[in-house]
């Protein structure tokens, strides 16, 4: 009789893990959806988490580039020089974008006007200065520009269109939520290309990419 009561009391906390399974799905599912429609609103509404973030800043940047006149092929595209956050193109012009979201809850103190400790020979900063190392795309490294500068002459040799190859372009894409959850800044901005020699490789394919949308 124990063992019954025991097989029963297990199968009661599977069904109960279950039930609270499909709920977090549902709801992930929903706050997602949410995301896409009314990013914004989602963001002054929801404490979105790390993932959360980051869809609702692509979210963002696509429908900045959109407004500017660019057209969107595809989000989060695989190339063999890496993964693509957005693929945008316009007349001539293919670019690859990354999109960089973060937090600012409140901005920066200015840089006090004091000796570099690196500095020996005891000069001081200017004062005023700001310190920038809180801007999400100061994380866009060298050798990410350079991967970047790759993913963007592959999806130019890969992008559809009746006239010459389009030239290609990387853009960063800058999106700053503030207190409260209001976005209060998305900037777009061109990365220059990297130095001549870098590693050239995979920008030719055999054949068109898989449809992005699949």
């Amino acid at each position: 009789m124990v063992v019954g009561d025991e097989g029963q009391r297990g199968r009661e906390s599977e069904r109960t893990r279950s039930a609270v399974g499909r709920r977090r799905s549902l709801t992930r599912a929903l706050r997602r959806g949410w995301i896409a429609l009314a990013p914004r609103t989602f963001l002054r509404r929801c404490t979105a988490d790390r993932e959360e973030l980051g869809l609702a800043g692509e979210e963002l940047a696509a429908r900045h580039l959109v407004r500017a006149g660019w057209r969107l092929l595809g989000r989060r595209v695989a190339t063999p020089a890496g993964e693509v956050d957005l693929w945008a193109v316009r007349p001539g012009v293919c670019a690859a974008v990354e999109v960089k979201a973060g937090r600012l809850d409140r901005l920066p103190a200015p840089r006090p006007s004091a000796p570099a400790p690196e500095d020996p020979a005891g000069r001081s900063a200017p004062a005023g200065l700001w310190d920038l190392r809180w801007r999400p795309r100061l994380r866009v490294d060298r050798t990410r520009v350079e991967r970047l500068w790759r993913c963007a002459r592959f999806l130019a040799a890969c992008t559809p269109t009746t006239a010459d190859r389009p030239r290609p372009r990387v853009h960063v894409v800058e999106v700053l939520v503030g207190r409260g959850g209001r976005p209060v800044e998305v900037d777009a901005r061109d990365l220059e290309a990297p130095r001549p020699g870098f590693r050239d490789w995979g920008l030719t394919p055999a054949a068109a990419p898989a449809d992005p949308w699949d």
